[in-house]
């Protein structure tokens, strides 16, 4: 057990959870994605906000501010970038 158990996306310790690594891996790859397409205009502002949401919901399962935060303030979204509190009610606060 002092390896962990991978359960839905998560490496399960007795006293902890980690988001496995191909999680976040993939979450980088569609953020720049996710740029790249708003840039170009072809998905809106709102369908930004949904995908980063429901990775953030999905990554609150755990100790992960510190990961959100410092995923999420590499995004360059230009015209106001992101707004973490609307896309994070918590603010990515403990």
């Amino acid at each position: 057990m002092e390896d962990g158990v991978t359960f839905l996306g998560w490496r399960i310790f007795p006293t902890h959870r980690r988001l496995v690594r191909d999680n976040v891996v993939r979450f980088r790859r569609r953020l720049r994605q996710l740029q790249a397409e708003w840039a170009e205009g072809s998905i809106d502002w709102a369908e930004v906000q949904q995908s980063i949401a429901g990775w953030t919901g999905h990554a609150k399962h755990g100790d992960t501010w510190r990961l959100q935060e410092q995923i999420l303030s590499q995004a360059a979204f230009p015209a106001g970038g992101l707004d973490l509190k609307k896309i994070s009610p918590s603010g990515l606060r403990r």
